[in-house]
């Protein structure tokens, strides 16, 4: 069955007016890619978000403050904006970001998390609703935080978009948990969070009080499945990225080194035992290893394993991401479950190959030999294998990264922005039949 096709095969309908559509979201969420889509379009009603840098003394002060104390909380909290979205469209809560940050942090604690994430959602809802939403022709909100959105006055009468980037919690929850079965070694497993089958609960709330349930990926659909989603609804539109990460046109010098970067902050779960395994099992001297991203979750051990190996950076900003990207000769992603890392996109629009899994939405977009390889879950000499390929025949590997440049280029912010409208006008437009 051919979902993408549904939303493309929309394009060209009702072409006439451009509809206005309010995003309501939590966080960066994709670095923005949702309303900045809207906004080059001219669609943006009103972006409300928690934390917007720049919006207010507040958050100015907040950056300010970033560019004097070496905070990554405080870095990360600068990076909150971008350009391409006008401020007057942004609607913002920072007090409550500020708030949600501490309940997320205290209920990790307590293994409530699932908890804080239903809190966070009810709470922002209800302060989108109190602010009031302006009258528009749809609203796209992300899941867990939709509900409230939804079942308002006002967005029940537009077109209700439910953004489906994160796995069902449970679907998602025992694949995690499969994956810290197979390496107790590494971190500690996760005692059983407080609240699964609540927030589940409430994820199955916002399919039924959505028109459109987004979801990114084949490897999503199959999770929405999985959970009895009501999958009539369910769209299949793959994420775009922004033009910043479109370096791989650019001159690029050799490496020295083999360069290879993983990126992720719940390494585990990201495969980056498999990545540590398949380096020692190579014993290469002209391979260097980058590991981004929060590995404060792994043992000590762990952590000494990986430092043996690999270049160990801790949490980076987007930006810093960009030039990460630069320095690689390989992106390796040998994750367990992942709807649609924009990571692998970025990777390719920098111009190199990328090595995943089944288990990765966005790996359905890489063509296998072409520009990149798909390897089993915890399969760390498969992964040494393709590694050890692409090390030893550099032109090749070469020839695949400028594939994957070329790859990238049909999963834009333009194509999604239009894909994303094309699909609201047919919503619009059978509405408008009945």
């Amino acid at each position: 069955m051919n979902l993408l096709g549904q939303s493309e095969s929309c394009e060209g309908l009702c072409q006439e007016r451009v509809p206005r559509v309010t995003v309501v979201q939590i966080g960066s969420r994709r670095n923005y890619a949702v309303p900045i889509a809207l906004a080059q379009a001219g669609a943006l009603e009103r972006l409300f978000t928690d934390w917007y840098a720049g919006k207010d003394l507040f958050t100015r002060l907040a950056t300010w403050a970033s560019r004097r104390v070496p905070s990554k909380v405080l870095a990360r909290a600068a990076a909150r904006t971008v350009p391409e979205i006008p401020v007057e469209k942004v609607v913002h809560f920072p007090g409550f970001a500020v708030a949600y940050k501490w309940k997320k942090y205290w209920a990790a604690r307590r293994r409530e998390s699932p908890r804080a994430y239903i809190w966070g959602g009810q709470r922002f809802g209800k302060a989108v609703r109190d602010y009031g939403i302006p009258p528009c022709d749809a609203v796209f909100c992300f899941s867990s935080a939709a509900k409230e959105i939804f079942e308002s006055p006002v967005a029940s009468n537009t077109v209700r978009i439910l953004d489906q980037g994160i796995p069902p919690l449970a679907y998602d929850d025992r694949l995690v948990r499969e994956q810290e079965a197979a390496y107790p070694e590494w971190a500690e497993p996760r005692p059983a969070q407080v609240g699964v089958e609540e927030y589940t609960e409430r994820q199955r709330q916002e399919w039924a009080s959505s028109d459109i349930i987004l979801c990114p990926s084949r490897f999503c659909w199959q999770a929405l499945a999985a959970e009895k989603a009501p999958l009539e609804k369910v769209r299949i539109l793959p994420f775009g990225i922004t033009s910043r990460f479109f370096t791989g046109h650019l001159p690029r010098e050799r490496n020295r080194h083999f360069t290879i970067l993983f990126a992720a902050n719940s390494p585990v779960r990201k495969g980056l035992p498999d990545l540590v395994r398949a380096i020692e099992l190579l014993n290469s001297r002209t391979i260097r290893v980058i590991v981004a991203g929060d590995i404060s979750s792994l043992r000590t051990e762990a952590v000494s394993r990986t430092r043996r190996v690999a270049e160990v950076l801790g949490c980076v900003t987007r930006p810093k991401m960009v030039d990460l990207y630069r320095q690689a000769d390989l992106f390796v992603f040998p994750t367990v479950s992942d709807i649609f890392p924009a990571v692998i996109l970025e990777a390719m629009a920098a111009g190199i190959p990328v090595i995943t899994t089944p288990n990765c939405g966005s790996g359905e977009i890489i063509r296998e030999g072409v520009d990149g390889f798909i390897v089993p879950i915890r399969s760390p000499e498969k992964l040494a294998e393709k590694i050890e390929y692409l090390v030893t025949h550099r032109d090749i590997c070469v020839d695949m990264g400028r594939n994957a440049y070329e790859r990238a280029k049909e999963y834009t912010i333009n194509h999604y922005r239009e894909r994303l409208l094309s699909l609201l006008r047919e919503e619009l437009h059978r509405r408008h039949q009945i």
